[in-house]
């Protein structure tokens, strides 16, 4: 999951250096983007779990 969210935010940043307005959104937006990964990616490991639906 970690290697994911490396090579993700290693390609954003490729993709913002002749766009210096944009560092500052990918810089925000990017530890957001990890969360939601890892939230995920828990929700669908433990998915198997009843609690989870009772949740939701």
């Amino acid at each position: 999951m970690f290697i994911l969210n490396s090579t993700i935010g290693f390609f954003w940043t490729v993709g913002s250096v002749g766009q210096p307005e944009k560092v500052g959104n990918m810089v925000f937006r990017l530890p957001l983007m990890g969360g939601l990964l890892v939230l995920f990616y828990s929700l669908f490991s433990d998915i198997k779990e009843t609690s989870w639906i009772l949740i939701f």
